[in-house]
């Protein structure tokens, strides 16, 4: 029986983790969606401590039957790998605006 890319995509789409990094970047570019809030109170989210906050609540919706270390661990990391995202884009369009 050969192996259809549907069953491969379903598999894929199957896997928590997937799931869940796509929902954090609908969540993170959903943001938009409230742009228009005070300043003051948005300004709180470019803390660590406040984007680890939301990134556990949105781990914490997609790995109920996950140990809640793991879950900690999870948010950590893609904390992290945000705010190295984050500054990767800053850096490339620091040396864009030089140009």
């Amino acid at each position: 029986m050969a192996l259809m890319l549907s069953d491969v995509m379903n598999n894929m789409y199957s896997n928590t983790l997937v799931q869940t990094c796509e929902l954090m970047v609908g969540a993170i570019f959903a943001g938009y969606l409230v742009a228009d809030l005070p300043l003051e109170f948005l300004n709180l989210f470019q803390k660590p401590i406040y984007q680890f906050g939301v990134v556990l609540l949105i781990f914490n919706q997609n790995f109920k039957n996950t140990k809640t270390h793991f879950i900690i661990f999870y948010a950590v990391l893609f904390t992290i790998a945000l705010k190295i995202f984050k500054h990767m884009i800053n850096e490339h369009y620091k040396k864009t605006d030089k140009e």
